[in-house]
């Protein structure tokens, strides 16, 4: 693009994808043939019917602030102040999924703590809901209460 004889050039900085070891390991010939062995079978089931195909992401989200913000100050100031929290911030694990017609589950909420609190689940999508554990992680009593979820919502056929 040229602008009153000046060339203008366009950079963008974007962040590099970490792939952990394990997961570049993954990606091979081998496995990508197991993948295709189950997902060819399972799409015939389907009859490649794109509103029965689900993908499902478990993800955790720190509900404090990490990054501190960049503000507009006077030059002659010296220091610009703000209060943050303290906490070191917690976890909440959130369960999605969504299909490619975009049918919508709505999501499982595991909370870091020992006992629920209803206020917790002010704002959430309708239909979600909730579990606490220590941790913040999804187990295995946790994850099958959201398939019996999944279940509700999906009405599957067999």
């Amino acid at each position: 693009m040229e602008e009153s004889g000046c060339k203008i050039s366009y950079v963008v900085i974007k962040k590099f994808l970490l792939v952990f070891t394990l997961r570049a390991r993954g990606l091979n010939l081998e496995s990508a043939a197991q993948f295709f062995l189950i997902y060819d079978p399972a799409m015939d089931t389907i009859q490649h019917n794109p509103a029965r195909l689900y993908n499902c992401d478990e993800t955790g989200i720190t509900i404090v602030q990490h990054k501190h913000t960049k503000i507009l100050g006077l030059k002659e100031k010296c220091q610009i102040s703000s209060v943050q929290s303290a906490d070191q911030g917690s976890l909440v694990t959130v369960v999605t999924c969504l299909s490619p017609t975009g049918h919508f589950i709505p999501p499982l909420l595991v909370f870091t703590r020992k006992y629920m609190k209803q206020e917790l689940m002010n704002g959430t999508p309708p239909g979600s809901i909730q579990a606490c554990h220590p941790s913040g992680w999804i187990l295995s009593e946790k994850f099958i209460q959201w398939f019996l979820h999944f279940i509700k919502h999906t009405k599957p056929t067999k």
